[in-house]
């Protein structure tokens, strides 16, 4: 009997050595040697409980970390379906982790621009000049470069590639448009190329010799404008109705919209026809 004490004596010093040393190595981060040496903890002794239950929560921590790695490979790829379900299977083991909390809530932000950034691929493929529609899409990219730091990034990825197409539109647009105002101010056509420069300068508000150019053709035809208007008024005093209401049609033809004497023009035509 006494023998027999003595080896469950032996039996149970082993152990806790074994559960002991089982705990500095996971404070090592050294899992495989702590399972290892709980592994051989006998199941007839006093400590084996504690060492199963060790050796499950070795497990559930291998495998959050595993479903952790999966949901960031997932998001990696840019695939949001696979990643919130790696997510959803960790928060069932670790419904508090802080780390899946923090893939949840990107996910949450980028699903959303991800399907913007579908909508600004279709505006590329068809070769839209939607200047506002594009300068949306542009504001997505921007978005979806704020939430991604890291470049190789899926959606990282496409987000800059959209964006560096999206940019050369703009400036392909900028330039087609004013070499087409410039083409009708070489033919005297200030009302027509005044158009064209204000569509380049919707796609680049910042270019100041633009607005330059747009002030001094506003100035021109605004002088036009005051003296064919004013010459409409003597035609109108002296009796010369159709020389008057030929005056005030050229200066709703020459005007730019916003210009005061064409809805001047257009108030004294009014009167002339009723």
């Amino acid at each position: 009997i006494l023998a027999r004490r003595l080896d469950q004596a032996r039996l149970e010093r082993d152990a806790l050595e074994k559960l002991n040393k089982a705990r500095e190595l996971l404070a090592k981060s050294q899992p495989e040697s702590a399972g290892e040496l709980l592994a051989g903890i006998p199941p007839a002794s006093v400590y084996s409980p504690e060492a199963r239950e060790m050796l499950q929560g070795m497990k559930s921590a291998d495998l959050l970390a595993a479903t952790i790695e999966d949901a960031l490979a997932a998001y990696a790829r840019g695939n949001i379906p696979d990643a919130r379900t790696a997510v959803r299977k960790g928060q069932k083991l670790a419904p508090g982790n802080t780390e899946l909390l923090a893939i949840d809530k990107r996910l949450v932000v980028m699903e959303p621009l991800l399907k913007d950034l579908q909508s600004a691929e279709d505006l590329i493929r068809s070769n839209s000049d939607d200047i506002p529609a594009i300068r949306r899409a542009i504001d997505t990219c921007r978005k979806v470069q704020g939430v991604e730091q890291d470049t190789q990034n899926e959606c990282r990825k496409q987000a800059d590639r959209i964006k560096l197409q999206l940019d050369q539109a703009l400036g392909e647009s900028e330039r087609n448009s004013i070499a087409k105002a410039d083409a009708l101010m070489k033919d005297g056509n200030k009302r027509e190329a005044y158009k064209f420069y204000a569509q380049a300068a919707a796609v680049n508000p910042a270019n100041m010799s633009l607005k330059k150019t747009m002030d001094s053709i506003t100035s021109e035809i605004a002088g036009e404008c005051q003296k064919v208007y004013r010459e409409g008024l003597v035609y109108q005093e002296t009796g010369q109705t159709e020389m008057a209401v030929a005056a005030y049609e050229k200066v709703l033809r020459i005007a730019i919209e916003g210009d005061p004497y064409c809805q001047r023009a257009k108030e004294k035509l009014r009167q002339l026809k009723k």
